[in-house]
This record gives C-alpha cells, sequence and structure tokens, in this order.
C-alpha cells in the first residue's frame, strides 16, 4: 500500500464585502487527483475518494490543506475506481463503492462493491456485485442507526432489461454482512438508472432515478425520471413523476432537507430565452413541486444550516472561459449571488463537478474537475454571510 503526505500548496483567499453582504472563496489544495465528494469526519478533517493511482484511492484532508493517501485500491478483490461521498460510523470507520472490481463479471471488469475502511487503514470488503444482485455502484451510501447501509446500482439487477444491462438495483446491507436487494428497477414506470437514495427519520427511502415513468420527449422513449419512496414495509412507490414541464425531467443525486422535502438539479428544456437549462426543483412528500432556482448547467445545490442555498455550474460564469461558477441564494431573498467565478479569480481551477459539502462551520467545500498542479482540479470552500 502506498502512501503519501502532502503539505498544503496553496491557501489563497478572496473576501468580497458590499450590499450583498461577505462573500469568501478560498482554494485549499490544489493537487486534487479528482476528488469525488468531501465528507466532513468527526476527527473534523475530510475524507474523500479520488483516482490517484491505477485503480483510485481514498485520502484525508485536513482543514489546512495538508492531503494523505490512506488507501491504494489494488484493482482487484478489493475494488477499483472509488465513487461517491463516504459515509461513517461512531468509531470511525468509513463506508464506500467502487463502481468495478471485486469480481471478473460485467465484462471482466468487476461490477463493484461495498467496502469498509478502518481507522488503521485496512480495507474490507463487504459486497462484491455480480450484476444479477446489481452492477456499477453509485452515489453515497446511507446509514441508519442499527449500522444498516442503503445504496443504489445504476446497473444491473434484472439483466434482461434496458438493452441487456439492467436498470439498477436498490439494496441493503446489514451490519452482519446479510445483503438484500429493496428493488430491482425495470426502466418503466418505475424507473431506471437511479442515482441517489436518502432516509427520512421514520426509516423511509427516497431516491431518483434518471430514466423511466413516463414519457414527456421523443428522444426519451424510457421516460422523463421519477422521485422514488421506499416505506419501511417494503413497499415502493412513486412520489413524482416528472413530466418535462416546471418540474424538469431527468433528476440527479437529490438530497432531503430538515423538513423531508428532496431536491435536487434536473434538465430543463422549456426557457424560450435559452438562458437557463436546469432547475433545481424541491418536492415535498405528498409529490407536489417548488422551483427554486433556474440556471446554465447547474449539477448540485445544497442547503446550509441557516437556510442559504449553494448552487454550482458545470459550465457558465467567467465568459473567458465558461468554467463554472458558486452561487447562493440567501435565505432573506434576493437574486442570485456569485460566490465565485472559476476562471475569473483562480484561472487554474475549472469545471465544479461533484457535489458540495456543507461543514459544521458554515463553510462550503467542494472540488472541481481540472486545473490546479497537473490539472488534477483543487479543493475549494466557499461562504456566505449576509
Amino acid at each position: 500500500m502506498r502512501m503519501r503526505t502532502v503539505a498544503a500548496l496553496c491557501l489563497a483567499g478572496l473576501v468580497m464585502l458590499g450590499p450583498a453582504g461577505a462573500r469568501s472563496f478560498k482554494v485549499v489544495y490544489k493537487d486534487a487527483v479528482h476528488l469525488d465528494a468531501l465528507k466532513e469526519a468527526r476527527d473534523g478533517n475530510l475524507y474523500a475518494a479520488g483516482s490517484d493511482g491505477a485503480n483510485g484511492a481514498i485520502v484525508q484532508l485536513t482543514r489546512d490543506g495538508a492531503l494523505t493517501e490512506l488507501y491504494d485500491f489494488k484493482g482487484g478483490d478489493d475494488g477499483s475506481s472509488p465513487t461517491g461521498r463516504l459515509t461513517e460510523d461512531t468509531e470511525g470507520n468509513l463506508y464506500g463503492t467502487t463502481q468495478q472490481g471485486g469480481s471478473a463479471g460485467c465484462g471482466g471488469t468487476g461490477c463493484g462493491t461495498v467496502f469498509k475502511l478502518a481507522p488503521d487503514r485496512s480495507e474490507t470488503v463487504l459486497q462484491r456485485f455480480d450484476g444479477t444482485d446489481g452492477a456499477r455502484p453509485f452515489s453515497h451510501l446511507e446509514r441508519d442507526k442499527r449500522g444498516n447501509l442503503y445504496g443504489v446500482a445504476q446497473q444491473g439487477g434484472d439483466t434482461a432489461a434496458c438493452n441487456g444491462m439492467g436498470c439498477g438495483v436498490v439494496y441493503k446491507l446489514a451490519p452482519d454482512g446479510t445483503f438484500s436487494l429493496l428493488h430491482t428497477f425495470t426502466g418503466g414506470v418505475d424507473g431506471g438508472l437511479p442515482q441517489s437514495v436518502m432516509l427520512d427519520k421514520r426509516g423511509d427511502l427516497y431516491g431518483a432515478a434518471w430514466e423511466g415513468g413516463v414519457a414527456c420527449r421523443d428522444w426519451l422513449p424510457m421516460g422523463c425520471g421519477l422521485i422514488f419512496e421506499i416505506a419501511a414495509d417494503g413497499t415502493f412507490g412513486a412520489v413524482h413523476l416528472f413530466a418535462g414541464g416546471d418540474d424538469g425531467m431527468m433528476p440527479g443525486a437529490f438530497r432531503m432537507d430538515a423538513q423531508g422535502n428532496v431536491y435536487g438539479a434536473v434538465f430543463y428544456d422549456g426557457d424560450p430565452t435559452g438562458a437557463t437549462n436546469s432547475r433545481v426543483v424541491s418536492i415535498a412528500p405528498a409529490g407536489s413541486v417548488k422551483v427554486l432556482l433556474g440556471a446554465w448547467a447547474v449539477n448540485d445545490a445544497a442547503f446550509d444550516r441557516t437556510g442559504n442555498l449553494y448552487a454550482t455550474t458545470a459550465s457558465g460564469g467567467d465568459p473567458r472561459c465558461n468554467c463554472g461558477s458558486i452561487f447562493v441564494l440567501p435565505a432573506h431573498g434576493g437574486p442570485r449571488i456569485d460566490l465565485h467565478l472559476f476562471g475569473e479569480n483562480d484561472a487554474d481551477s475549472s469545471f465544479p463537478a461533484t457535489p458540495l459539502t456543507v461543514a459544521d462551520d458554515g463553510w462550503v467545500w467542494g472540488t472541481t474537475e481540472y486545473g490546479g498542479h497537473g490539472n488534477h482540479g483543487v479543493v475549494y470552500k466557499a461562504k456566505y454571510k449576509p
């Protein structure tokens, strides 16, 4: 196992004051090896999966920018290509998924794994997918108070569906290692290509499926996506079927707010001006839809504890490079406030592409796909204060 510790390479900051409030943006680390979403752990550090090495790695990042590589995947039984935000238990173990490795299935690349990384940096594979039980596990794992893990795999399950790839599954992994499928998607009205799963206070699961549901465009014959619920008793149902109107279509990885509403970015092609092609919508447990914002190429949004809504765009921003942006909709109302246009004040970072992490101290952390040393991306943080 290869380890490395790298000191902080950059801690550049920008603070702007004015009628819009204080806006802060800082680049914390400039060799981010294409890190996925960051996880704030109980020890105060941040942890993430990344593409460092041939098969990916798990890294630790301190708040002052020191990065330590904790585990290198070998690409065989232990998995390859880790993805999604990590999950932590009360003992400091980290849980995550790899999209490949684990078995010899899925064309020889392996169908993916669920793994645990202990504080002593030892890795344990908890599940090796074989295709019939899911393939290409994606997004983060949810963990309940009993220690059960819940997740989605974008493919696999019924391998006769979705052009022989399978339309994906929702699964549960108990602390004793028992694996069970909670739902196998068919690509029909129940959806397909699940993007995320969320656990509410009652123990019900909610998630977003990128396709399936009802057809709303000729070029989306399998349907425009849906929000689904799996009740604690195992009953599966659709909370909202996207219809391609004000509600948009093709939902990404949704989140859940404190009131139990789910929210996230959707594709939207109904703006006659062409100024926006995406929206962030909120969907109540009863299925009603509220449009929170519209913008160009929104790829993630997250509320902080005071109700400010942060969002990133994968393009737009500084017209000199269209490298993306991070902005906020203040809780007190008013128009969006740009916190940073990538390429404007920090030209060597571009294209924020992973979900945001709202830390306990109010900073919002994220990573970019490109920029920094070796063009591997950077880790940044931003904050808005009225």
